[in-house]
């Protein structure tokens, strides 16, 4: 037997308004939290970006050490208005100026990074989406402002470094220890904005982020 309505009852369940109310509360409480959500995602990218340097450097130091022959980390900001971007090159001798090593063809004249038989075995490039979101993106630079820098990692444990790509590598310390690496976070306008994470290659040790 159905049990009829009491008079007044309510009836189960949410009304239409009330419904819109919370879907109105949820879309504004989503609104205000977007943009520190967007902060936080960005600075995480940043960090990442930081610590994949310092990866890619020591890689490059071991893996020298592992086989036997040179290795160099070219860093290349790009245009104006480039992200920048890092990678790693196996040569083919031990030693960084060795004429059997020719970087030119090496770095230049293989395939390319990702490719089967390319001398290039790792890289870092903010180019790539990961390092984008909506309008902000992250950026490398090298302190100094340079246009290139070539680290030169050979087996026997010594770092060369040269900043023009026909140049001999040098082991001449003429910039108080390594080079240091910026990450910037910009903003739609290209502004920097946030943190900035900073990286050193050093020329007698490994890579590591600085405070």
């Amino acid at each position: 037997m159905v049990r009829p309505k009491r008079r007044g009852q309510r009836p189960q369940g949410f009304t239409l308004l009330e419904m819109l109310i919370v879907v109105a509360i949820i879309a504004i409480t989503s609104a205000l939290a977007a943009p520190a959500i967007h902060q936080s995602i960005m600075e995480r990218k940043g960090s990442e970006a930081s610590l994949d340097l310092v990866r890619l450097g020591r890689r490059a130091r071991s893996s020298a050490i592992a086989y036997g022959r040179a290795h160099v980390v070219r860093f290349d900001p790009g245009g104006a208005g480039e992200p920048g971007r890092f990678r790693v090159y196996r040569g083919v001798s031990s030693g960084c100026n060795a004429v059997s090593n020719d970087w030119a063809t090496i770095i230049d004249g293989g395939p390319a990074c990702g490719v089967d038989d390319s001398f290039c075995i790792d890289w870092l490039d903010l180019g790539e989406s990961e390092w984008t979101l909506g309008s902000s993106r992250i950026r490398a630079r090298e302190n100094g402002a340079l246009a290139l820098v070539d680290i030169c990692y050979e087996p026997r444990g010594t770092v060369l470094h040269r900043t023009a790509a026909l140049a001999r590598f040098s082991n001449i310390n003429n910039v108080n220890g390594g080079y240091v690496f910026s990450f910037d976070r910009l903003d739609g306008g290209g502004s920097v904005t946030g943190v900035s994470r900073r990286v050193v290659m050093s020329l007698g040790g490994d890579a590591r982020p600085l405070l």
